[in-house]
């Protein structure tokens, strides 16, 4: 896939993001929830959406085109930044990580108010659901149903695994628990974004239950990344603030392991997902793999 390709993607995504999908509530929402709903939507770097639309590549070997089905798959693939952005908004909020930057704006409470960002989290998240409705007249509703169960999921385990973010302020966990944990919090939305790919592709139970494994982990990938990164970069660069793991005492995986030892212990993360991708012996594998590596190389 061409890198033109790639960025209409991600125009499309964008677009989707910024209007369409908020454009049948836009009359009925007041400003002020509508601005905050907005606030941060579409700003990151969309890796969730596309991995699913990379995933669905991966199977089918199908580009993007006007009227394709992976055009309209954009419109499945956005729910999945819309949970994202609730998570987030609610993540910020001052009875969680009392986080004051995000996306390189004011946290939305800190914009809009504490009330009007659980309003906006709430909203966000269950616009998601109502968009995957409204897919089932060309996607059909076998297809849609699993789509709502994967995204129910993975809310779900998110929500536990930031249960058990905090409780675990103040405590040394385990390897095997701090994975536990990301597995949950980050990388349970990362497998449902995989696993879309593939129920849009039409994979087989089998093919989405490995890619659903293989999200997960690149999900953990990515947040022992996310753990480098807070030591070695900065607010500005990142866009969100930094310094709440140090504050809340919680244990990260280069607290545990080092620097090295945590970054060496990723690398053997992402070269075993290489080799499951290989595996599976799909159409267009190379494009998976990349969003696997760029999980553990990104910057920001």
């Amino acid at each position: 896939m061409s890198p033109v390709q790639i960025a209409e993607f991600e125009a499309g995504l964008r677009e989707a993001l910024a209007g369409s999908l908020l454009s049948e509530t836009a009359e009925l929402e007041p400003d002020i929830l509508r601005s905050s709903v907005q606030h941060l939507l579409g700003g990151g770097k969309l890796f969730r959406p596309m991995l699913a639309l990379a995933t669905r590549y991966a199977i089918t070997g199908e580009p993007y085109s006007a009227g394709s089905a992976a055009q309209k798959g954009i419109s499945v693939a956005a729910t999945i930044e819309l949970v994202h952005t609730f998570t987030l908004i609610h993540d910020d909020l001052p009875c969680m990580d009392d986080a004051q930057l995000r996306r390189g704006l004011p946290a939305v409470h800190r914009q809009f108010g504490e009330a009007m960002a659980v309003l906006a989290g709430d909203d966000l998240l269950t616009l998601a659901f109502s968009c995957l409705a409204q897919c089932r007249g060309w996607l059909g509703a076998d297809a849609v149903l699993d789509l709502v169960e994967t995204l129910a999921t993975a809310t779900h385990r998110v929500v536990q695994g930031q249960v058990e973010d905090i409780g675990s302020e103040g405590r040394s966990l385990s390897l095997q628990q701090l994975e536990n944990l990301h597995r949950a919090k980050t990388g349970a939305l990362i497998g449902a974004s995989c696993r879309f790919g593939g129920i849009l592709a039409g994979g087989s139970s089998e093919m989405l239950d490995s890619l659903s494994h293989i999200g997960e982990d690149i999900g953990l990938a990515f947040q022992i990344r996310d753990d480098l990164l807070s030591l070695q970069s900065d607010e500005d660069r990142m866009g969100k603030t930094l310094s709440t793991d140090i504050e809340k005492q919680k244990s990260t995986f280069p607290r545990l392991l080092g620097v090295s030892g945590a970054q060496s212990y990723a690398e053997e993360l992402v070269a075993a997902i290489h080799k499951r991708i290989a595996d599976l012996q799909l159409a267009r594998p190379q494009l998976l793999a990349d969003y696997a590596s760029l999980a553990l190389q990104r910057h920001t």
